[in-house]
């Protein structure tokens, strides 16, 4: 159009203006985009509820974590394993209220650990010891618990409250998935039977009576 009606300049210019809007698709209203890290040291695992915090490693060599504050651009170590120890860590999870994070330790022998740390680095302790596998599945909306999936020995889905490590089971033979915001659901993705094992479907567990439901 431009090329063949060059003489029509009012029509050209509306052109010219349609043409670049569409080489430049408008941002959605509300959304904004800033570089937060110029070189990220380790692997991203975690960010807060209230945006303020993340979690990522303090290297590639190592499994501590530390925490950057979006606000300063500082961060700050989360945990201190030496090197030689052979110490894992994992599964970070910001409480609900981004003031602690839940994460899982393994040091040799034939325990893990469930820990709670401040966000500040303080106050780190051991919430419970498992002779199984686990991972962490999301806090509850209170702040009270963090759900886990236990594994290969014996796999369930378990309750910790964190004040006093106590376990409560919520699904035996339970798979690995996410606590809903509220609490009050499990979600989850099992295979679809008799097909290829990477065709699976989602699912949602309720906590409170138990039932399943397939979402899609």
């Amino acid at each position: 159009m431009v090329r063949e009606f060059g003489d029509q300049k009012e029509s050209v210019a509306a052109a010219r203006v349609r043409l670049a809007a569409l080489g430049r698709p408008a941002a959605p209203a509300g959304i904004s985009v800033r570089r937060v890290f110029e070189d990220l040291p380790g692997e991203l695992s975690a960010v807060s509820p209230n945006g303020r915090f993340v979690i990522h490693h303090e290297d590639r060599t190592t499994s501590n974590y530390m925490v950057r504050d979006l606000t300063t651009g500082k961060s700050r170590r989360l945990t201190s394993y030496d090197k030689r120890s052979n110490s894992l860590s994992w599964d970070p999870l910001f409480s609900p209220d981004s003031r602690q994070v839940a994460y899982g330790t393994y040091g040799g022998g034939f325990f893990q650990a469930l820990h709670v740390v401040g966000v500040d680095g303080a106050g780190d302790r051991v919430v419970w010891r498992s002779d199984d596998y686990f991972d962490l599945n999301g806090w509850f909306p209170d702040g009270s618990r963090v759900a886990v999936t236990t594994y290969p020995k014996e796999k369930n889905l378990v309750a910790v409250a964190l004040a006093d490590g106590a376990v409560k089971v919520l699904k035996r033979e339970g798979p690995w998935g996410w606590v809903s915001p509220d609490g009050k659901y499990y979600v989850f993705d099992k295979r679809v039977s008799g097909t290829d094992p990477l065709q699976r479907d989602i699912w949602c567990l309720s906590l409170e009576n138990g039932s399943e439901t397939p979402l899609f």
